[in-house]
């Protein structure tokens, strides 16, 4: 009922902004862009992974499916709306609410959204679709008083602007089939069917064929940062006469200081990788794009960076099926054409290519003596295994570091363990029921044995990592579970690392934006007098887990969050990136970071590791940023 009065409404609504858009086209001739604005925005449809929980069902049980919207939104889908129906009305069953996303997605790349069909009495199938025409009438002409303010904002300050802006301010609403799958409910199949209905914020969209050769491997273009609008290069395309493209975009958008890299077909936009990223805000950037041996690396420089101290962005395995260049933009910031890239890439004769190892999730790394040892969540029911490496890349299991579990506390659920050498001892700090022990041992492989006299908190408390600061005072980071959500906590440690200090205990973070409700997975790194806390943002089961970082001048905080997090995002080729750790290279010149990620896009289990690298970068804000050159899919330099 609902959409069927949305769509009366809609029409009632275009008719009248057809009217004045026809009288406008007769005085000013701009009804060729409103057009082509059209014909822009609905190639801009969500494309859509579904999941069903089980694909059968006893009756009375509910149903949960789980939709994934792998689309990078480029900031334009404005109010999407994506709901379920069903064909099996005859089993009195109720779907959910419908799904709204007003403004654009977030900026991750992906979205999911759970949808359920339950039984119910057919009352309240009734007021669960009932809406009142009035309160969407009275919604839509809310929405229009922005618009038409902006609308006399031009006319006053650009007439010419006006002609450019006005097609946006009357949008047309798109919608589409999503997908659909089938489940059995009671020994009946019924068929869930998912579609969606958005609008486009954008204006016109063009794309410049560029001077390069098809086939060119590299290029790189010179812009300023769009303020209300995009930019970006166009690779690995097929483009026609009319500025239309099929093929792949790296793309900044300033309004939001993100930039991304998207597959654009007819059948609508996927999104690859999106992150924040130090986009200026006044001045330019260029952005270089470069189609190695073993996939695309993107990079963006601004006038703050370095050519050779500067990670690229992206650097994914595409399959490219085009070879055209071109230039792409939303309005007119873009003031120089493509010009092959100054920014040249060899890789030596050794590589690496993450995953490194597999079933390692958790992982911490410690480094003895020229060989590096593993610990990870690895066997959460019965203790504790260990791997080993000499060069970060290739381990071996070594077997178990816990002779039998009776020699922990606890009895199951041992998480994140984290092992470090002091006065010649080792300690290791673990989660066990979802609370802090420690055990040691003379031995980096173990056995080791429960310490102390229990659990070093009582409440729940997960993934705890110390922190050696050089006034001698030890720290404990980690997560604490409240009613806003999982929190980062610090505390301080008595010198035997087996008691808390009493009275010290502080809370240092709330989840917030990207980081939904969990923020867990601490450690602290220390860099020219500034303390970095890099933490796990989201459910470590989410497609778009990943790692955020706060800076201040004290261990014990306050601390402020990095301007550009997630810095290491999660994307397409690298699903659920997180829980981390740092280590360095054999001969000490460059730094890692240790993380897990998801087995693929459809599986968590087993969480495999990785390793890309790390670098502080010069910022506007005095301190020095950490920045990630990752998540990486294509082959990498051999740690040094």
């Amino acid at each position: 009922m609902r959409c069927h009065r949305e769509t009366f409404l809609r029409r009632r609504i275009d008719r009248g902004v057809l009217s004045v858009l026809l009288i406008a086209s007769l005085l000013f001739g701009i009804l060729p862009t409103t057009a082509h604005a059209a014909s822009s925005a609905a190639s801009f449809a969500p494309a859509t992974d579904i999941y069903p929980e089980r694909t059968e069902y006893r009756k009375g049980e509910e149903i949960n499916i789980r939709t994934r919207l792998n689309n990078d939104s480029l900031n334009d889908l404005y109010d999407l709306r994506v709901w379920m129906e069903y064909d099996g009305a005859d089993t009195m069953l109720v779907p959910g609410a419908t799904e709204r996303i007003v403004d654009e997605l977030p900026y991750l790349c992906t979205n999911d959204l759970n949808f359920w069909i339950s039984e119910t009495k057919i009352t309240d199938k009734i007021e669960a679709t009932n809406n009142s025409l009035l309160i969407n009438f009275t919604l839509r002409i809310v929405r229009l008083i922005p618009k038409l303010s902006k609308f006399f904002a031009f006319l006053k300050n650009d007439l010419q602007r006006l002609f450019t802006a006005f097609p946006s301010l009357w949008r047309s609403r798109y919608s589409a089939d999503l997908g659909e799958c089938t489940i059995m409910y009671d020994g009946r199949e019924i068929r869930c069917i998912f579609k969606c209905s958005y609008q486009f914020k954008g204006g016109p969209v063009s794309v410049q064929a560029s001077a390069l050769a098809k086939g060119a491997e590299q290029a790189s273009v010179r812009v300023k940062a769009p303020k209300n609008g995009f930019a970006g290069i166009v690779f690995g395309a097929e483009i026609d006469r009319n500025g239309s493209f099929s093929g792949w975009l790296f793309y900044i958008n300033a309004s939001d200081g993100a930039a991304g890299i998207v597959e654009i077909t007819q059948n609508g936009v996927t999104s690859f990788a999106r992150r924040k990223a130090d986009i200026p805000k006044t001045g330019s950037c260029t952005l270089c794009v470069q189609n190695t041996t073993g996939g695309v690396k993107a990079r963006l420089l601004n006038d703050l960076s370095e050519k050779d101290s500067v990670f690229p962005l992206f650097d994914i395995a595409l399959s490219l099926s085009g070879d055209e260049w071109g230039l792409f933009k939303t309005g007119d910031d873009v003031y120089s054409d493509l010009q092959s890239s100054d920014v040249p890439f060899e890789l030596p004769k050794e590589t690496y290519c993450n995953p490194v190892h597999t079933a390692s999730p958790d992982p911490y790394v410690l480094y003895e003596d020229g060989v590096y040892y593993l610990y990870s969540t690895n066997a959460p029911s019965d203790g504790f295994y260990a791997d080993v490496s000499t060069d970060l890349v290739h381990w071996k299991r070594h077997g178990k570091i816990v002779a039998d579990k009776k020699d922990l506390y606890g009895e199951r659920g041992f998480w994140a363990p984290e092992v470090y050498r002091v006065n010649g001892k080792y300690y290791m700090l673990y989660t066990a029921e979802e609370r802090l022990a420690v055990a040691t041992a003379d031995s980096p492989l173990g056995p080791f044995k429960k310490a102390g006299d229990g659990f070093l908190i009582p409440e729940h408390s997960i993934d705890g990592s110390f922190f050696f600061d050089e006034s001698g005072k030890i720290y404990m980071y980690y997560a604490h579970a409240t009613a806003k959500g999982e929190c980062l906590y610090v505390t301080e440690m008595e010198p035997d690392l087996l008691h808390c200090k009493d009275g010290t205990k502080k809370q240092l973070s709330v989840p917030e934006g990207w980081e939904e409700y969990i923020n867990e997975g601490p450690t602290v790194l220390k860099h020219n007098g500034t303390y970095y806390l890099t933490y796990s943002g989201q459910d470590y089961r989410s497609a778009n887990y990943g790692v955020g970082c706060m800076i201040s001048s004290s261990p014990t905080g306050p601390f402020t969050r990095d301007k550009t997090n997630p810095i290491l995002q999660s994307n397409t080729a690298s699903p659920g990136c997180g829980h981390h750790c740092f280590a360095s290279s054999p001969d000490g010149s460059e730094m890692f970071i240790v993380y897990h990620r998801h087995l693929s896009s459809d599986a968590v289990h087993p969480r495999s590791l990785c390793i890309d690298r790390v670098q502080f970068v010069k910022s506007e804000s005095g301190a020095d940023r950490l920045v990630i050159g990752g998540p990486t899919s294509t082959p990498q330099p051999m740690p040094k």
